[in-house]
């Protein structure tokens, strides 16, 4: 009788999880990068959630940035600096500056759980998506001119 029950609360458990990943499949988020520190270069990131819920996929352009040399997406609530969380271009470090102005798709891609840094590492995508939700995710375009960041954008749905 206990086995049966503590079968039953595990299939609940599993069912809850695979309808949660079922419902977010499919949600798309966005950020619209501003210049910082009176930087004119703007640009956007886009994100798109699976319909496994296993892979976020995100493209980044930019505009009138100049030396590009890493993105991220960090953890923070809008106006605060955080670490980061995922690797964007290049997918992985160190980092790569694409040399000169640049206008265009600087990277596109797919996160994956195991992609997930810091306080995030070896946790599922959902955990990420949860930090979207909770307008705690930015992403971070970083330059050679300016490696605390040249854009920046508040990642929402």
């Amino acid at each position: 009788m206990r086995k049966t029950r503590s079968l039953s609360l595990l299939l609940a458990l599993l069912l809850v999880a695979a309808g949660t990943a079922i419902a977010l499949a499919g949600e798309k988020y966005s950020a619209e990068l501003s210049g910082l520190g009176g930087s004119m270069a703007s640009g956007k990131a886009t994100f798109e959630l699976d319909k496994g819920g296993t892979a976020l996929h995100y493209k980044i352009t930019v505009s009138n940035i100049e030396d590009a040399s890493m993105a991220h997406i960090h953890l923070a609530p809008p106006g605060k600096d955080g670490p980061p969380a995922v690797w964007l271009y290049p997918p992985a470090p160190p980092p790569a500056i694409k040399a000169g102005k640049f206008e265009g798709t600087l990277a596109e891609g797919d996160i994956k759980g195991e992609g997930l840094l810091g306080e995030l590492k070896g946790k599922p995508l959902s955990a990420l998506i949860q930090k979207f939700d909770a307008g705690e995710a930015y992403v971070n375009v970083h330059t050679k001119g300016k490696p605390g960041g040249e854009v920046r954008g508040q990642i929402k749905k």
